[in-house]
């Protein structure tokens, strides 16, 4: 909850993770150094955050992304109470946690042949070998949709999901996705759509 409009790159479709909102409501630093990332983000989602930014008092460089009314940071337990969960409710999912929604991308990451590399940069590990340690069931399981094609896995369902809840603006038709940019986009509508507490 840390991210302000400046760590937003709405040319490239880039977010960095440089700083964190603490139990406290305060600006903190990460906490390690792998922590500092940079994060390829779905048209949709960078469509949304033009929108927020738009419609925010708070729009300047350093200010919140995601603020209260007086520009300060949110404390954890509005964002579960007021956000997350009444979220869930109306989606008619179980309540469950921003920490498990990180393992449920993980996992369905892993799951669908994603590479470990990568996933372990997104999540901020320190090595590839962290990722692979506590994602070890994941990795290890055998599945049938890697040898099965995807065209009847629930990842290719998921992507008439995200054709139909991405925000069509002229620039997300003009600009086409990389294909890391639309698996984002994928395991973001899975996890939203199949998580549940871990």
């Amino acid at each position: 909850m840390g991210l302000c409009w400046r760590h937003v790159d709405f040319e490239t479709g880039l977010i960095e993770i440089e700083q964190q909102a603490d139990a406290k409501a305060e600006i903190a630093r990460l906490k390690t150094e792998t922590a500092y990332r940079r994060i390829e983000a779905p048209d949709w989602l960078m469509s949304m955050l033009a929108a927020v930014k738009l419609a925010s008092s708070y729009s300047a460089p350093d200010d919140l992304v995601f603020c209260t009314r007086t520009g300060k940071p949110h404390r954890h337990g509005n964002v579960l109470g007021r956000g997350l969960y009444p979220a869930l409710k109306r989606a008619g999912l179980p309540q469950t946690s921003f920490h498990s929604l990180r393992h449920s991308h993980a996992s369905l990451w892993i799951k669908d042949g994603g590479d470990v590399i990568t996933l372990s940069k997104r999540l901020g590990h320190a090595t590839p070998q962290v990722t692979m340690s506590t994602y070890a069931d994941d990795i290890e399981r055998p599945t049938t949709t890697r040898s099965a094609g995807r065209a009847s896995t629930p990842c290719s369902r998921a992507r008439g999901w995200q054709r139909a809840w991405q925000p069509q603006t002229a620039a997300s038709r003009s600009r086409p996705q990389s294909r890391q940019a639309a698996r984002s986009c994928l395991w973001r509508q899975r996890v939203a759509g199949r998580s549940t507490p871990q």
